[in-house]
């Protein structure tokens, strides 16, 4: 077996001229995508969630707040938005779904 160069299975190196070809055609793509305008998402309606009443509120529990906010209609990741402006405390996702899926213990 020879080691003739012309038989390799290799592939060839690019010269430099061609690698600079290559950068310049990418980075031109690069800058050409950075400037052009993003695709407008589509408008989505904005919902109007209800109204919360903070009497109440002042008057619960965490667990019967995020009860409460549920019934009124408000997603598990709504009422983790909203839960800092109603109650004054932040709450994990976690214990919100901990509280809707766990059912209430009734007292005799």
């Amino acid at each position: 077996m020879s080691k003739n160069p012309k038989h390799t299975n290799e592939p060839t190196t690019p010269t430099n001229e061609q690698v600079k070809e290559v950068v310049a055609e990418t980075v031109q793509q690069l800058v050409t995508t950075a400037q052009e305008k993003p695709a407008e998402a589509p408008a989505t309606e904005e919902v109007k969630l209800p109204e919360v009443d903070m009497e109440k509120v002042k008057t619960m529990n965490v667990s019967q707040t995020i009860r409460y906010l549920f019934a009124l209609g408000y997603t598990r990741g709504q009422i983790v938005k909203v839960f800092p402006k109603v109650k004054g405390r932040t709450i994990l996702y976690q214990h919100v779904r901990n509280v809707l899926v766990t059912p209430v213990k009734v007292t005799e």
